[in-house]
């Protein structure tokens, strides 16, 4: 990934809440890398806080927009993905977490995939995402190179990927030298597609409050309504997500009863048919 990407049809949007000083820096780090490793890029930060704080860890370029919305209760991630999509004004819209990193090769491949309508949707890495701990988040930050990171801790992975086949992922985790893997098939962090096509399925699911299911239930959605989603292939295509602290200064009281609603939701969706589906979302509120 030596070669600078052209994404001059793609609108990154991100939501996000600085509620703590790992945060920041994880905005900082990702915003930095991408724009140090893609040309022509264009972000679109929906801030979802008590007070703005993005701008005080991230030097946003003049090209840039932070949109604040002040919020006192629950992050509300769906809804300022739906804000962005909303300002967003080219063709493609990659909606990427705040925590993490990807080699943009992948986005630009994936897009290519829906540019010649193999999808409407795409998962621009392979399901296995990296969770760096702090020694790893310390090593990119010093050296900020993808490929230097991938070579470390992919190889270590290679090593272990046969004895991996038979891990049974459901609340395991097996720990590598500066990562913990987590899983094979994971879907959250990072999706792509046409805004035309987001707008279609009418976004994000604001009934969603805090964390929790929304980045399953938009995947399931598209399933359900029968839009065709491509997955980067290749082994390694991976994701990276960098470690911070949960401390945070708005803490949902409520969190667990938000988290146990957000479940109901999902298997609510899940349960639907195509045209169940359809009539639900068509009596969304937002996005008309």
């Amino acid at each position: 990934m030596e070669t600078l990407i052209d994404f001059s049809d793609i609108d990154f949007v991100i939501a996000c809440r600085i509620d703590n000083h790992e945060r920041g820096l994880n905005a900082f780090l990702v915003y930095n890398y991408f724009r140090g490793w893609s040309k022509n890029s264009h972000f679109i930060f929906v801030e979802d806080a008590i007070t703005p704080a993005l701008a005080n860890y991230v030097p946003i370029d003049e090209s840039d927009k932070i949109i604040f919305e002040k919020n006192e209760g629950a992050f509300r991630k769906c809804r300022s993905y739906n804000i962005g999509l909303q300002y967003a004004t080219r063709p493609f819209i990659c909606f990427i977490d705040i925590d993490v990193i990807l080699d943009p090769e992948q986005i630009f491949r994936v897009k290519k995939n829906i540019q010649r309508k193999e999808a409407e949707f795409g998962i621009p890495y392979n399901g296995y995402c990296f969770y760096l701990d702090q020694e790893g988040k310390d090593f990119f930050s010093k050296c900020t190179h993808l490929p230097t990171l991938k070579s470390m801790t992919y190889d270590a992975y290679k090593e272990r990927i046969d004895k991996l086949k038979d891990v049974r992922w459901s609340g395991n985790f097996v720990k590598f030298p500066f990562f913990t893997l987590t899983g094979n098939n994971s879907m959250g962090g990072c999706i792509i597609g046409k805004k035309e096509s987001f707008l279609d399925i009418k976004g994000f699911n604001e009934n969603f409050k805090g964390w929790g299911y929304e980045d399953s239930e938009i995947i399931s959605r598209i399933k359900i309504l029968e839009k065709p989603v491509v997955k980067a292939g290749k082994k390694s295509d991976i994701m990276y997500h960098f470690p911070h602290t949960k401390n945070t200064v708005t803490v949902d009281i409520d969190n667990q009863k938000s988290y146990l609603e957000n479940k109901r939701e999902i298997d609510k969706i899940e349960s639907m048919d195509k045209a169940s589906l359809s009539e639900y979302i068509d009596s969304w509120s937002w996005l008309r």
